[in-house]
């Protein structure tokens, strides 16, 4: 919170009446969005329009969150059809919808509290002028009933506490699929929307065991932003194998260690002031656990060099030890390919 006269400087240029419709649903792309209605998202999530779902006789609550970058994060709803029971419904960009699954307690409340929050308040919900609000994150709310549609619209530099109470929908729907609880929250930065998209990047299966797999990950030197002098034996078998383009393998746990922590730039000995060229990222995709002991784990190796930025895939075998520890057995990293 800032004084009253700073704040008053520092959003001198903020808007003071309501965003259009299409920037809430369309983000930066208006190509498909010229009349303001959302078909460019619809689009994205393969779903309906609240008009010809409540036409259906479908009831509920759903919200579409973008990010502070103009990103589109997991459409969340809590839904009944036909009568039936409410049902959790979530949906990625470009993706196929997930199968519904039924709602929990602690997603049905969180569907109530964020209805009756959204039906007493205004459309759009302002700005307050005690923030300095920067990349704020957007959130359109569609409570769905047997008398139509009513849409608000907020992003987080609203004052009131439906912009929250749509968030806290996205956390009840990632602990509604059974396993998804056991993520840690904090490589997320406890933002609700990025624990879903993190929990639907685990496999059905066994996904509970792919959890603590992601988790392990997180608490490695392959996170960025982990803590450094992490010691090998915390995320590495004795006779783990590291195969990359154009070297010859890493074999022991010290190897693969020293050749990531040079790789990445996470050498707390050798580490200067400014990165170096050629300094490697890794980012996780996705977990499978195969068994209650072996899992595997997919991504992308994002080099930043001098002539640009270069992207690899990668796998990862994954053990469960004796000691219920997760450790990195084989990592494989492909090819790697300039990106626009």
């Amino acid at each position: 919170m800032i004084g009253a006269a700073l704040a008053a400087a520092l959003l001198a240029g903020a808007p003071t009446s309501p965003e259009p419709r299409s920037l809430i649903y369309c983000g930066l792309d208006r190509a498909e969005c010229p009349d303001g209605t959302p078909r460019a998202t619809l689009k994205r999530f393969r779903t309906t329009d609240a008009e010809s779902l409540a036409a259906k006789g479908v009831e509920g609550v759903r919200v579409f969150t973008i990010d502070g970058h103009d990103r589109y994060l997991p459409l969340v709803g809590v839904l009944s059809r036909a009568g039936g029971p409410a049902m959790v419904e979530i949906g990625e960009p470009d993706a196929a919808p997930l199968p519904p699954t039924p709602a929990g307690e602690a997603a049905r409340e969180a569907a109530a509290k964020l209805t009756a929050l959204a039906v007493a308040s205004r459309p759009f919900g302002g700005y307050d002028p005690q923030a300095v609000c920067l990349h704020t994150w957007t959130f359109a709310i569609e409570v769905i009933g047997p008398n139509g549609v009513t849409e608000r619209f907020r992003d987080t530099c609203a004052p009131d506490d439906l912009a929250g109470a749509a968030q806290a929908l996205s956390l009840a729907a990632a602990n509604n699929l059974p396993g998804c609880e056991r993520l840690e929250p904090e490589p997320y930065d406890y933002i609700p929307a990025f624990i879903l998209r993190a929990c639907l990047r685990l496999g059905e299966t066994r996904r509970a065991a792919a959890a603590d797999v992601a988790n392990s990950w997180n608490r490695s030197p392959l996170r960025d932003g982990s803590p450094l002098g992490i010691p090998p034996g915390d995320w590495l078998e004795a006779t783990a194998v590291l195969e990359w383009p154009d070297k010859p393998p890493a074999r022991g746990r010290e190897a693969v260690d020293r050749f990531w922590m040079t790789a990445a730039d996470r050498d707390p000995q050798a580490r200067g002031a400014l990165m170096r060229p050629n300094t490697a990222f890794a980012g996780l995709l996705g977990v499978e656990a195969r068994s209650d002991v072996q899992a595997r784990a997919t991504g992308q190796i994002v080099l930043d060099t001098t002539k640009g930025m270069k992207v690899a895939p990668f796998r990862q075998d994954w053990t469960r030890s004796a000691d219920g520890r997760w450790r990195l057995a084989r990592w494989t990293v492909g090819a790697f390919e300039a990106r626009d």
